[in-house]
């Protein structure tokens, strides 16, 4: 009796210890998908600023803030990288979709962005590098209309300071600021920066390895 009451204590152990072998196993397999290549959906970059060659092979979009401490840090970091490594011989086209965190300065930030995309497409990437340039290192609001203003004045000469304030006290660019957010609900974007190559999620935006090895493995794909 006892031999039997034995065996089945151990019958029931042995299939505990599958059962959570199994879940572990399914938990490593989820956990190794999302490590720099979660299959989700293309993000549209329809009307979004873009750098590089229409007929690039790999677009790569980056969903940032431009009052974000770790944007800043891609956009001075990993960017640069890219840009050499890929867009400049053709291979990737990179898109910037405006998220909105930080609170009112986010949104003039992102304001300004989509009047410069829309008045002086040309000199969009270059107000973009000197914006996230200003950003300090303290939480202290920094985005301001009179910022705004210089910014465009030194990056952006077809678009005029003075209609910038105006559009930005009256919102005028609100409706592309709608497109982006409707985007990032989409998405499910979380987290500044969130970095897609195609269909792609960057695990670790910082990681340029990461990126580098899927841009290329996406690249092979394509021929």
């Amino acid at each position: 009796m006892k031999k039997k009451q034995s065996s089945a204590k151990f019958a029931v152990i042995l299939t505990l210890i599958v059962v959570v072998l199994f879940a572990a196993i399914v938990i490593i397999n989820n956990q190794t998908e999302k490590a720099g290549e979660t299959v989700a959906e293309q993000p549209s970059i329809k009307g979004q600023p873009v750098l590089g060659k229409d007929s690039a092979p790999v677009t790569v979009v980056e969903f940032g803030d431009y009052k974000c401490p770790s944007c800043k840090v891609f956009n001075s970091d990993i960017f640069p990288k890219i840009k050499k490594d890929f867009i400049d011989k053709g291979d990737v086209k990179f898109s910037f979709v405006n998220v909105m965190y930080h609170g009112s300065g986010s949104r003039l930030a992102a304001l300004a962005s989509e009047e410069v995309w829309k008045e002086d497409p040309a000199s969009f990437w270059a107000f973009h590098e000197k914006l996230f340039d200003q950003q300090p290192s303290s939480e202290q609001e920094w985005v301001t209309p009179a910022l705004l203003e210089k910014t465009v004045k030194s990056t952006a000469k077809k678009v005029d300071p003075d209609k910038l304030k105006e559009n930005l006290d009256k919102e005028t660019f609100a409706k592309e600021l709608k497109a982006d957010t409707d985007l990032n609900d989409k998405l499910n974007i979380t987290a500044t920066p969130t970095i897609y190559v195609n269909d792609k999620v960057i695990k670790k935006f910082s990681d340029y390895e990461e990126i580098s090895k899927t841009i290329k493995k996406e690249l092979k794909n394509e021929k």
